[in-house]
């Protein structure tokens, strides 16, 4: 231990946190993404990165990596739903991606959430 104290888990701060993190208007980037190259197989990009923030995860809250699994199974399903193969119709079932865009924007936000209050809980 550091012999810092500990500081108390603020679920006012995390709710303040996502509020200031809103969308820009559709159509429009911040300035400091506007020179931003997005990757050429996004959904490629989204499966590695969830890949290398379950192996820091594992790595580093051990004991919670029996909750973080269904949050990461479930993204990584939804992840490999949304990827097209090769003959299908290009996206015959826009309702049901739309769905799956969404639900897996929803799990990343409790994973992001629940992460953070693992890594507070560990300080």
């Amino acid at each position: 231990m550091t012999g810092k104290p500990r500081e108390p888990f603020d679920l006012e701060r995390v709710r303040r946190n996502w509020e200031r993190a809103a969308e820009p208007p559709r159509g429009e980037l911040p300035s400091r993404l506007a020179q931003v190259e997005p990757p050429a197989d996004a959904l490629r990009e989204a499966r590695d990165l969830l890949d290398r923030i379950r192996v820091l995860s594992a790595q580093q809250l051990p004991a919670h990596e029996r909750t973080l699994a269904p949050f990461f199974v479930e993204a990584a399903a939804l992840l490999a739903g949304l990827e097209a193969r090769p003959g299908d119709p290009p996206s015959a079932d826009a309702k049901g991606e739309g769905a799956a865009r969404a639900r897996l924007g929803e799990v990343l936000e409790e994973l992001e959430e629940i992460l953070e209050v693992f890594a507070t809980i560990q300080r």
